[in-house]
Formats: C-alpha cells, structure tokens, sequence
C-alpha cells in the first residue's frame, strides 16, 4: 500500500468560555511527516468537548478526502479519547450525537488507532483552533484534493442510522447535513418526526 494511505491526524477544540464561542484545528500529515492540511474553522457557539468531537469529525472527512485508509488520530482530549475507545460511557445527549457520527466516519477506515497526547504535542491543531475561536473564521491551507473529493454525508445515509440511535437513545441530538454548511445541524425531534419517517421508509427506496 502507497505511503499516502496511511495519515496522521492532529485534532483539537476550543471554546472561549464553555460554552462560547469556538474554532476547531486540524493537521494531516503523511507516514513522513509532511503537512498535507492545515484547517481552522470557527463554529460558532459551542462547549469544549463539542468543539473536541467537533474538530474530530472534520478531521475524519477531510483524512477520507484525502484517501487515507490507515489512521492514527491524536488529540489532547483524555475524554474524547477514552470515550471513543470505550473506556468512558458517553451521557451528554450532544455528544451522543457527535460520538455516533465519529463511530460511522471511523468504520470508513481499513485501520485506526486513537492516541491521547500531551497538549505540547498539539501545538499546531490548538493554535488553529484557538485562532479560529478568537477570530471567528476558517484559517490554514486545504489541499486542491481534498477541496474537490471532500465527502459530504448523504441524507439517505445519514438519516436511518440517526434515526435508529435515537430511538435507543432518548434525549440525543440528531446530526443532519445541511447544503451551505460545513457542519451538520443537531435536532431533538418529535413523534411527529418519526412519523413523518415513518412514512417515508415504507414510500422510499432510499430508506
């Protein structure tokens, strides 16, 4: 397999105030080192741990973009760490959301590993994401391939799944991708939702 399957992903999340205003970072790097993506997005208003999970997401969809298959992610996040790996239970109904669709990026991959690293060792990933807080806007360098193959979730995709983990999972925020947005909208639905689904899964062959 060719080198540049295999990617390194720095991640981090801040939020000035908690919640506040926040910005995500995110670094790629080869099997060599070299810098592939560098990416400060600001998000608006959101808590630490939100940014943190947040900054992971973007960091899995621009790595698939980018045709990695084999991932090792980094993040200073103990929690999000432990979290994704099992050792925590997530309760928070948003980070539920945000934790399911981290678990669906993941299985896109041949292979993965999650590390926790000291907070020096992500010091390019925290800079873009505290930048991008203070100054509330997209900073850094996204490569042309990954401008032109970045993934964005399909409704008939990302719609079901959601759907399902709710219902096992009252009280969690459902992540919906909306055209014209980087990032996907969370929802606490209705019955009338899931009626409204309910109706459409046994009309559509998408569903």
């Amino acid at each position: 397999m060719g080198n540049k399957h295999v990617l390194k992903l720095y991640v981090d999340g801040a939020a000035k105030g908690n919640p506040g205003e926040a910005g995500i970072g995110v670094v790629i790097m080869d099997r060599q080192g070299n810098t592939l993506l560098r990416l400060g997005q600001y998000i608006g208003r959101a808590t630490n741990n939100q940014a943190e999970y947040r900054g992971l997401i973007a960091g899995l969809e621009e790595a698939l973009a980018l045709g990695g298959e084999e991932l090792v992610v980094y993040t200073d996040s103990q929690l999000m760490e432990r979290q994704i790996n099992g050792q925590y239970r997530v309760k928070d109904g948003i980070l539920k959301g945000l934790h399911s669709r981290v678990c669906h990026l993941l299985r896109s991959f041949r292979s993965y590993r999650i590390e926790h690293i000291p907070r020096e060792k992500n010091r390019e990933a925290d800079r873009l994401a505290s930048k991008a807080a203070s100054e509330r806007q997209e900073t850094g360098v996204r490569s042309q391939e990954s401008e032109m193959k970045r993934q964005k979730p399909e409704l008939k995709e990302t719609f079901p799944l959601s759907c399902a983990f709710f219902l096992l999972n009252p009280g969690t925020y459902l992540f919906f991708p909306v055209p014209g947005l980087r990032s996907p909208v969370p929802l606490l639905p209705s019955p009338v939702f899931f009626q409204t689904f309910s109706f459409v899964s046994r009309f559509s062959p998408d569903f």
